[in-house]
């Protein structure tokens, strides 16, 4: 069946998700929710272009909600706008409610694990450039043709099975986000834990330059990647520990101890949870 609801209407009149050459919108940024992902590979999504701050009319100016699609046994995205306007008056609130109403009715409601782009620095030792900034590990293939070089690529949002992505790309020459995306397959089934291992070397090396906070950035890619990989939990609470975030550093210490029992010893002793030993879970979990 299927998702386009009678009520939408209009076209999209200038659309800046495309493949070619990108001109600034009139608005003055957009946002792009991943709502939730439907079986197979199926994703919702929803854009929004917004215009100054400051303006007089606050309402979004560019409107997406829909749903992308690879169906199964075949490699081209697939397309379904519920609703696509451009221009005053785009902003709809009530149809934009049911529509996302519709979207989780349908069971367009299960997360994904985001892998962010460029955010932190990529030590350039143990192929971890080509590990992480490139698409090798995924071996991907595009529902549609790849976006050029206006284009950069800033993360993806892997669907619940990880055979599925989002890649999500943002123009190059504007400080403003504007966004473009591609719905791809994955063909390698080893490369969520495999990036979380290259992530997890990129940490070591960060924090081994001094640099805390991209090594904390980098830790938590990993351990959200493979959160049953015991080692990123284990590393990920050290290093929040280390920045004094008690909290998160005793859930993340919490998760690795359950996963592998080694690390309830590894942490009595280990300088870098000092600040965790007054914690009474601290105290549980190592007696």
């Amino acid at each position: 069946m299927s998702l386009r609801a009678p009520f939408l209407i209009l076209p999209l009149i200038a659309l800046a998700s495309t493949a070619f050459a990108f001109d600034r919108p009139d608005y003055d940024r957009e946002r792009l929710d991943v709502l939730g992902w439907g079986d197979g590979c199926s994703v919702a999504v929803a854009q929004y272009g917004d215009p100054p701050e400051g303006a007089v009319d606050e309402d979004p100016l560019l409107v997406r909600i829909g749903v992308l699609t690879i169906p199964p046994g075949q490699t081209k995205e697939k397309d379904d706008w519920m609703i696509s306007l451009h221009g005053p008056s785009s902003w709809r609130p009530h149809e934009a409610d049911k529509i996302l109403a519709l979207l989780s009715q349908r069971g367009y409601s299960k997360p994904g694990v985001t892998e962010d782009i460029g955010k932190s620095p990529v030590v350039d030792a143990r192929d971890l450039p080509k590990l992480i900034n490139t698409t090798e590990t995924l071996k991907p293939v595009p529902g549609k043709t790849w976006p050029g070089r206006d284009w950069r690529w800033t993360g993806m949002v892997y669907g619940p099975l990880s055979t599925c992505a989002l890649f999500i790309y943002q123009a190059r020459d504007f400080d403003a986000p504007f966004y473009n995306y591609l719905l791809v397959r994955i063909n390698n089934p080893g490369a969520r834990p495999a990036r979380a291992e290259a992530r997890l070397t990129n940490a070591f090396l960060l924090m081994e330059k001094g640099d805390l906070d991209s090594a904390i950035l980098e830790s938590a890619t990993a351990a959200r990647l493979d959160p049953n990989n015991a080692s990123a939990r284990y590393h990920h609470a050290r290093l929040l520990a280390l920045s004094g975030e008690v909290e998160p550093a005793i859930d993340e210490l919490e998760a690795a101890i359950r996963l592998d029992a080694q690390y309830k010893k590894k942490a009595k002793n280990d300088k870098d949870l000092e600040s965790l030993r007054w914690h009474p879970k601290f105290k549980e979990m190592t007696k």
